[in-house]
């Protein structure tokens, strides 16, 4: 069973069906917890900025920032509101604008986990930089020039992307 009941701790799926496979064994996998996207080696983590998985008891399993694991006390507390919220409402969820510790002005989106008679057993979540130059339609892509900057702004004059992060949400 991978990720393990109760601990959630995860197998090497890949390494474990090698061995049984050199063995002669088959290899027959139960997941209760992780539906079959979260067991692909989360695709989502190459779209979004951060992700994060919490169990419906609010712990946090799985903190990623750039595709490296970060530890609980360093999600911030608009993202910890975000995934509680899903967890109470079942419901998904997109964020208000959170404004990061480093200038990284992000939405989050949030989608619980339910168990197969409908209880919400957790939530998955991914956070998007409004800096990310992959958001934008080409028509608003920097131009070859090493003198080009993008400046993105709200209409009452929120900057969301700017070269310099300590002007964001300024």
């Amino acid at each position: 069973e991978t990720p393990s009941n109760p601990m959630q701790s995860l197998v090497d799926i890949a390494a474990v069906s090698e061995m049984a496979h050199a063995a002669g064994a088959k290899v027959v996998l139960d997941n209760i917890f992780a539906t079959p996207l979260l067991q692909q080696g989360l695709p989502a983590v190459q779209f979004f900025d951060t992700m994060q998985v919490a169990r419906d008891n609010g712990e946090l399993r799985l903190n990623l920032r750039a595709g490296q694991q970060q530890k609980a006390a360093d999600l911030d507390s608009a993202e910890r509101d975000a995934l509680r919220r899903t967890l109470v409402d079942g419901k998904p969820l997109v964020s208000e604008l959170i404004a990061g510790r480093r200038g990284e002005a992000r939405v989050m989106f949030t989608m619980p986990l339910r168990r197969e008679y409908g209880s919400v057993m957790g939530v998955v979540a991914g956070a998007l930089k409004l800096q990310s130059q992959g958001l934008l339609p080409p028509s608003m892509t920097l131009p070859a020039r090493d003198d080009s900057r993008l400046i993105v702004f709200t209409r009452d004059g929120t900057i969301l992307s700017h070269p310099d992060p300590l002007r964001i949400l300024g």
